[in-house]
């Protein structure tokens, strides 16, 4: 769950980061043809680029998570499990 959390804030950092790319700034350093989501002459270099992989890398690790977590319960020995609540009473 902690992953995914991390994912989805990674996923919205990578949507806002270029909203920037229209200030006075960006457009001294990269050209006048800069706009939101439009560089002009600059590149995305490779710390974006692995950003987007680490989104990636958090999202299938939770959800690896979750399901082998989930069949691990199946592989544990009966001296392992908990009993129902109902046969705990009875």
């Amino acid at each position: 769950m902690l992953l995914s959390i991390k994912a989805a804030g990674l996923v919205i950092g990578c949507l806002i980061y270029p909203d920037g790319w229209d200030s006075d700034e960006v457009k001294r350093m990269c050209g006048d043809k800069t706009d939101k989501y439009t560089l002009g002459a600059c590149t995305v270099r490779w710390a974006y680029i692995l950003t987007i992989i680490a989104i990636l890398d958090a999202l299938i690790l939770s959800f690896l998570a979750f399901v082998l977590g989930n069949r691990q319960d199946n592989l544990l020995p009966e001296d392992f499990k908990v009993e129902n609540k109902e046969g705990a009473h009875a």
